[in-house]
């Protein structure tokens, strides 16, 4: 479960600010207001928008008079990524921005003010959010005021932003060199070979396929139960839905360790999920793969099928027809072809949210194919395109260098929580061998003097 919060975490940093300002009551800027009640002031001849009428068997009674029209920037039958529609509001790249913030909020010494599991009030603000997600990114806020405590720049220079440089890259590698090849597999994260240089050619951008569909891949991971190990009491298993209410009564750390030991269902729709992700009562809430539906609609995307064909290309693979919902049979298992035939009149009316259900799995990886596939195209976009990546960051000294070099999520852990052991394989769970949390402090000590070089 660990593994399903850091990926939440990163996606939310390469496509939560792309779709930020639809979450705002506005007068609108792609033809609708926000509520969805009438035109824009703001229209324009690609987002003129659709009129719905009162009487419309669907939205009228949800009191929508208006939908955004999505343009052919958006919705094309060759699933390309398109400059208008998908050049990010601010920056994609993996650089914490949901963290740190335009403008972040900083001591006098260069240390981020951390609120609620040391996340900074950017993300404790956020709703709604477990505290789960809370304690991920407090591990990176205290990194950072961790640097600042050893950093000999104080007075002479923006230890903040050496601080951060230096976070950020650690954050990288956590992410290139840790996560993803657990979530590939040893082969699929060869081929994908993320050994790429700097691109300036390229633009950083976030497809709009992967914001709406397989980019949500971690919503299918999320079961009815977690393990909290609170540091006082008994661990216990509650319900997924308990760590989204009751903050302040959740502590932090045991939620976080929690996750740790939490196994996950690969391709599994919990009821969790389904219709009560978030929920006030225990029984009724919001489904999440019915919000992400909506998503994948509103945003125009090509089908499945489609798209499936599209990426078949890009790797170089065979593509195969499926002209009945039994062709699907290499794709999907029984049930789920079942489904379809029941919601859909044909294949290629298949959303492609549902590439999450993909049974077919490259050895070893914990992805479905078509979601590794597409991950692995938006991952080695945004790194290729950063100049500031960690490997080839030019304002990085020889001494941060190094000290990345040391970090993984093992080392973080120990460092920043109270954990007395940390898991040397921490987005594995069972008996796996651990390393007493002192013993890292003590390595990472001998390498202080690495700080004067950042």
């Amino acid at each position: 479960m660990c593994s399903v919060f850091l990926s939440e975490f990163f996606t939310l940093d390469m496509i939560g600010r792309s779709t930020k300002r639809t979450k705002r009551r506005t007068d609108g800027f792609r033809g609708c207001r926000a509520d969805g009640h009438d035109r824009s002031p703001f229209v324009t001849p690609l987002s003129n928008p659709l009129l719905v009428s009162p009487n419309d068997p669907y939205y009228g009674l949800l009191g929508v008079r208006c939908l955004n029209f999505s343009p052919q920037e958006r919705a094309n039958d060759r699933c390309e990524l398109k400059h208008m529609a998908d050049r990010n509001l601010q920056s994609s790249y993996f650089d914490l921005s949901n963290l740190y913030t335009e403008q972040a909020t900083y001591d006098k010494d260069g240390k981020l003010l951390l609120q609620q599991c040391g996340a900074p009030e950017t993300i404790t603000n956020r709703r709604p959010m477990s505290v789960q997600f809370f304690a991920v990114a407090g591990l990176f806020a205290k990194l950072h005021n961790y640097c600042v405590d050893r950093a000999p720049l104080k007075g002479s220079g923006p230890v903040e932003e050496w601080c951060r440089a230096f976070t950020i890259g650690v954050y990288q590698k956590i992410i290139y060199e840790q996560l993803l090849p657990v979530l590939f597999g040893e082969e699929f994260y060869s081929e994908c070979d993320f050994g790429c240089e700097y691109n300036p050619d390229e633009e950083c951008a976030v497809s709009q396929v992967y914001k709406h569909g397989p980019g949500r891949f971690q919503h299918v991971w999320i079961g009815e139960t977690m393990l909290y190990k609170p540091a006082r009491g008994e661990a216990e298993w509650r319900s997924f839905n308990d760590f989204f209410h009751n903050y302040d009564s959740i502590d932090c750390l045991g939620a976080l360790a929690g996750s740790l030991d939490t196994p996950i269902n690969v391709g599994n729709l919990a009821s969790a999920s389904v219709d009560k992700f978030v929920t006030m009562d225990g029984y009724r809430g919001t489904s999440l793969p019915c919000i992400d539906l909506a998503r994948n609609r509103d945003a125009g995307l090509c089908p499945l099928v489609t798209y499936k064909h599209h990426v078949e290309q890009l790797f170089g693979e065979e593509s195969r027809c499926y002209s009945t919902f039994e062709d699907l049979s290499d794709i999907f298992a029984p049930d789920v072809i079942e489904f379809f035939s029941r919601h859909y009149e044909h294949p290629d009316d298949i959303d492609v949210l549902f590439a999450n259900m993909d049974q077919r799995f490259h050895p070893g990886a914990n992805l479905p194919k078509m979601v590794a596939q597409l991950t692995c195209l938006e991952m080695k976009r945004l790194k290729c395109t950063d100049r500031f990546f960690y490997k080839w960051n030019p304002n990085l000294g020889e001494g941060a260098r190094q000290l990345i070099e040391k970090m993984d999520f093992t080392v973080l852990l120990a460092l920043v929580t109270k954990m007395e052991e940390v898991p040397l394989q921490p987005f594995f769970v069972g008996l796996l061998p651990t390393v007493a949390t002192y013993n890292v402090r003590d390595y990472m000590q001998s390498l202080d003097h690495l700080f004067s070089d950042l």
